[in-house]
């Protein structure tokens, strides 16, 4: 053995004999089952799938309101005058205008480019549910405005004005119409019209503004819808007013239709034997062409143009005034007018407007 070998060999000796070998551990070792195998785990929904689920969960809903269900019976479907309640259009407008939104954002959220199929069909096909409802509402508003529809609209129009201007200001869904509008040219003539015309609306409704002049005009939107509301209810208040005929030398000129319409409306009001002209359009215009008498047709005519101007809690005149400032901060929202895109619209407009009555 050479002598490198023999220290090595006295070395590990020694080694061992100064560490004794460690003595084995008695206690109970823990011994942890494998996991079973849960399988593969599944992918969180995209952003288009989640919004379609909502979509669905919102239909289902307002699928199931009496004033929201698709119209049955005959050309093609007739509106549910048997189950108009007042008492559920707050509910009505609570489900439909959540889904509006929600469709809105299936299309926004739509991983293809956008094309006039992907973006313009479904915008023009949303809110169905709405539409059936302000069909019926604008009835009632037009035609009954009991102080109930009256809350309704007072409380609902802020709302609904919010809605469509958190579609028009709604980035992801402008840039998909935009982008539509930049290539028009490959549309048919009908689809270019559609697509200029919702593109000038848009943009006209704020949709190129910057977050706070956007929050600045849904603002202003907002409290217009509301004084709207209360301008009509209280030109409506001056129209539950009426003017009474004593005699039938008042009825000169009148036809027997008009004289019977008059009796019937005294009579709706307890006035049997007299004969009552409402301070309505549609009572007052007819008397006017057909009265001979001049004095009757300047009070009757006076009357019907001072309405919401008595100086009492109808009036309409400081309403007016804040309109008008109102509208004016409006049209200060741009530093310089839209007017690149074609003439200012009609009447102002979001994305998609409201259907008239």
């Amino acid at each position: 053995m050479t002598k490198l070998s023999s220290a090595l060999l006295g070395a590990a000796l020694i080694v061992g004999g100064c560490c004794p070998p460690k003595k084995a551990d008695t206690a109970t070792a823990v011994v942890t089952p494998p996991t079973p195998d849960a399988g593969p785990t599944s992918a969180p929904p995209t952003p288009s799938e989640a919004a379609q689920a909502e979509v669905a969960r919102l239909r289902a809903i307002a699928d199931a309101h009496p004033l929201l269900a698709a119209w049955t019976g005959a050309y093609g479907g007739v509106p549910p005058w048997d189950r108009l309640d007042v008492t559920q259009l707050a509910s009505a407008y609570a489900a439909a205008l959540p889904l509006l939104e929600a469709e809105a954002a299936v299309i926004a959220a739509n991983p293809e480019a956008p094309t006039f199929a992907n973006t313009f069909v479904p915008l023009e096909d949303a809110g169905r549910h709405l539409d059936r409802l302000d069909a019926l509402f604008g009835v009632m508003t037009s035609n009954l405005s009991t102080p109930e529809v009256q809350a309704v609209d007072k409380e609902w129009s802020p709302k609904v004005a919010a809605t469509y201007d958190r579609l028009t200001f709604n980035a992801a869904l402008f840039q998909r119409i935009a982008a539509v509008y930049a290539a028009r040219a490959s549309l048919t003539p009908e689809q270019a019209r559609l697509v200029t015309r919702r593109y000038q609306e848009a943009v006209r409704s704020g949709a190129q503004l910057g977050a706070a002049d956007q929050a600045t005009l849904g603002a202003i939107n907002e409290q217009l819808a509301g004084k709207f509301a209360e301008f009509s209810a209280r030109v409506l208040a001056d129209e539950d007013t009426w003017i009474v005929l004593e005699s039938k030398a008042d009825l000169a000129g009148l036809s027997a239709s008009q004289i019977a319409a008059y009796a019937a409306a005294a009579e709706e009001r307890k006035l049997p034997g007299k004969w009552v002209i409402v301070n309505t359009r549609s009572s007052v215009d007819p008397f006017l062409a057909a009265s001979a008498r001049r004095d009757l047709r300047q009070r009757v005519w006076e009357a019907f143009k001072a309405r919401g101007d008595h100086g009492d809690a109808h009036d309409t005149k400081a309403l007016i005034t804040d309109i008008v400032r109102l509208r004016a901060e409006r049209a200060s929202s741009w530093a310089s007018p839209p007017t690149r895109t074609g003439a200012w619209p009609t009447r102002w407009r979001s994305i998609r407007p409201r259907p008239t009555t």
